[in-house]
């Protein structure tokens, strides 16, 4: 699981991109703020998400074990 915690508090879509740039995931999701992804179905490696919400864009990267 990762969690987030953020100024995002607005509905906004969640992309997940594996390190070649494929989109992996993508889902509209009521807030960033508090939010918990399930990552079990995910492959290992360096994973890339990107929030968007309105004007805003939040991008982490995040290596999964």
């Amino acid at each position: 699981m990762i969690s987030f915690e953020g100024e995002f508090e607005e509905s906004g879509v969640l992309r997940i991109y594996d390190i070649y740039g494929r989109l992996i995931r993508k889902e509209v999701i009521g807030s960033l703020k508090n939010t918990t992804i399930s990552v079990h179905d995910l492959p290992r490696g360096v994973i890339i998400f990107e929030f968007t919400s309105g004007s805003k864009r939040f991008v982490s990267k995040v290596s999964l074990n």
